[in-house]
């Protein structure tokens, strides 16, 4: 059964002619997003839905639960004042549920956001690949990073381990002394550090 939101981005996909190649391209999504959606194997984040209603002008309100109007009014004031900036935004993907490599070399774009739609911390992008970090982050999705050398128990970072790139949620038990990397979806088991392991932490997820 197709999500309730997912009709309604396919009822503007008709309405406006927009192909679902030409909203992912406007969404920096693989283009086998929106077909993804419909058949239920992946849903769009939050910071995704709302770029969607911006690109069709349309409430956020609406677009999540189709009970307000679907319109919302912007001026040529309004569009000339919205703030633009480049990111860089990693296009090997840092792994939500195994690793990819990721060095000083790894090939990236360049890509010109919205400034409101980029958290001001962030110092780059990285597109994620995987679902262990679901519900909160999806498969594909641009994740926001500020870089620094260490976080903090519980926050989610980017690490590289063992020469891997992994998004995951750092867990320090100060007691033992035992570290681990952990997913949000529950089907994958904690990365427990060893003792002969290398973990780099390159920055924290916004």
């Amino acid at each position: 059964m197709v999500e309730p939101i997912v009709e309604r981005i396919a009822g503007l996909l008709k309405q406006r002619k927009m192909t679902a190649t030409a909203l992912t391209a406007k969404l920096n999504m693989p283009t086998s997003a929106v077909s993804e959606w419909k058949k239920g194997k992946t849903k769009p984040s939050v910071e995704t839905l709302m770029k969607i209603a911006d690109i069709f002008n349309v409430s956020i309100s609406w677009l999540l639960t189709g009970n307000e109007e679907i319109s919302i009014i912007k001026s040529r004031d309004d569009f000339s004042n919205i703030q633009k900036r480049k990111m860089k935004v990693y296009d090997l993907p840092a792994s939500a549920g195994f690793g990819n490599y990721l060095n000083d070399d790894a090939p990236y774009s360049i890509l010109t956001l919205d400034d409101n739609t980029v958290p001001a911390r962030a110092d780059f992008g990285i597109r994620i690949s995987g679902d262990s970090m679901e519900p909160e982050i999806q498969d594909a999705e641009i994740v926001w990073v500020k870089e620094q050398l260490q976080v903090d128990g519980g926050d989610i970072g980017i690490f590289i381990l063992n020469g891997d790139a992994y998004c995951k949620k750092l867990d320090i038990n100060h007691f033992t002394r035992q570290v681990q990397l952990l997913s949000l979806n529950k089907k994958y088991a904690p990365i427990i550090l060893q003792e002969y392991d290398t973990l780099r932490t390159v920055g924290k997820v916004l």
